[in-house]
């Protein structure tokens, strides 16, 4: 398991307990266990590049580094950064999703902003999470490290937007994964009772039609 996902779940446990300030009520039910089995996870291991793509996520504004070379030598994988120069990394979606989570890493008492936008840029939710209240990286004990998630409850995602509010101040995220919410289908049953009815529905008013019509031209 990674460095990042075992402190996730540290900084999972401390927001559900309300220790992290959040501005979306749904966001502080929702952590990475809450995603489902079938949910996209990306690791950016063996990419390289300042895009990265799995096909439905491109992920820009930034590059993909080796995180030990920006926070901790502990943390050996490859991460998407910001490169320290105060860019909004940005995460779009080919098809639009309903929940959206990543770890990330940052300096020290920086707020971490996670936002989410519809596909007409309008903002949908957002939320700010305190870091002074996240675990620390182990190896150095310097910077804060944790999960950061929104659920909008369905498929209005059509792109993101985190960084911190400091230009300049750097961060890394990692692990993304996100899903999109099952869209709601009639059973074949239930398709054949709404027929049902519409026929019911549609004989019942032929026959007032043709007693009113006899009633006429009696």
């Amino acid at each position: 398991m990674k460095l990042f996902n075992k402190l996730g779940i540290i900084a999972a446990s401390v927001l559900s307990l309300g220790l992290i300030q959040v501005n979306s009520a749904e966001a502080a039910s929702f952590d990475r266990s809450d995603f489902n089995p079938d949910a996209t996870v990306v690791d950016f291991d063996g990419a390289s590049g300042n895009t990265f793509t799995d096909g439905n996520l491109s992920v820009t504004n930034g590059f993909i580094t080796n995180t030990s070379t920006v926070f901790s030598p502990a943390v050996t994988d490859e991460g998407y950064y910001d490169g320290n120069n105060g860019a909004l990394v940005r995460l779009d979606f080919l098809e639009k999703v309903s929940a959206l989570g990543m770890d990330f890493a940052t300096r020290p008492s920086l707020d971490m902003i996670l936002s989410v936008f519809d596909k007409s840029n309008n903002l949908i939710e957002s939320i700010t999470l305190d870091t002074d209240s996240l675990p620390k990286a182990p190896s150095n004990n310097f910077n804060p490290i944790g999960f950061i998630v929104l659920d909008v409850g369905s498929n209005l995602i059509s792109y993101a937007t985190i960084d911190t509010p400091a230009f300049g101040d750097e961060f890394i995220i990692d692990n993304v994964v996100y899903q999109s919410a099952a869209q709601s289908v009639p059973e074949p049953a239930s398709m054949l009772g709404i027929l049902a009815v519409t026929s019911l529905g549609a004989a019942s008013v032929k026959r007032k039609f043709a007693k009113a019509k006899e009633a006429q031209n009696a």
